[in-house]
């Protein structure tokens, strides 16, 4: 197993700032990286410095690392973990010993042998975790995740395997997420920046990053 504390080097970035209100503003960071686990980069790093923190991840084994940033006043965030679980018989009481020792996991990643996690200090009491998949038909997507809701189980994460969205759901104790919403883009269009900026205008805050090829994923929650 390895740990990596910090990414890869960028490929680019894209800058998505937009106006909420007069007020207020916020921006989010899309980074997209060389996939290469003996190289290491201090990005993540300069994103905490100003104010950004990781909120969602996607690895493609042997191309890349995409990495979404999001700036939240309510999650103070100086360190991270980049973690790959590397034994599927393992994964289950290895990440939940993560989540007891104080670290949130923002997002997920499965590439099929691997499973990657971003954590950061967590704000909030977490009492419980699942792992759950639907097919890419909304309803289904919805129907589940709004069972899960029920159960006290807020999305959390994104991330897709196999024509699958796979979601991370946390429970906690003190935190509770009001809705979600999953938009699907392609990042060859044209017009993704004004896309995500009117997400972010109507209200949504991203926590969760889908990125397969030309196909992209944000899952919001406001």
């Amino acid at each position: 197993m390895r740990i990596y504390t910090t990414i890869l080097l960028t490929a680019f970035f894209l800058i998505l700032p937009t106006a909420l209100n007069a007020q207020e503003e916020t921006e989010i960071l899309l980074g997209s990286y060389p996939y290469n686990t003996e190289t290491v980069s201090d990005e993540i790093d300069k994103a905490l410095e100003k104010g950004f923190i990781p909120v969602g991840i996607e690895v493609t084994p042997g191309q890349e690392i995409a990495v979404l940033y999001n700036i939240d006043e309510k999650i103070d965030a100086n360190r991270y973990i980049l973690y790959q679980f590397d034994d599927v018989s393992k994964f289950e009481a290895e990440f939940t010993e993560f989540l007891k020792n104080g670290w949130l996991p923002m997002d997920i990643s499965f590439t099929g042998d691997s499973v990657f996690t971003i954590f950061i200090p967590s704000p909030y009491e977490i009492e419980g975790w699942r792992l759950t998949s639907t097919s890419l038909d909304e309803d289904e997507m919805l129907g589940t995740l709004s069972d899960f809701r029920a159960q006290g189980f807020n999305p959390w994460g994104i991330s897709g395997l196999d024509d699958r969205l796979w979601f991370l759901l946390l429970s906690f104790e003190d935190h509770e997420v009001e809705t979600f919403f999953v938009n699907f883009y392609t990042t060859s269009d044209e017009e993704l920046k004004e896309k995500i900026k009117r997400d972010l205008s109507s209200g949504w805050k991203p926590i969760g990053l889908m990125k397969r090829g030309f196909s992209m994923s944000i899952l919001y929650t406001r």
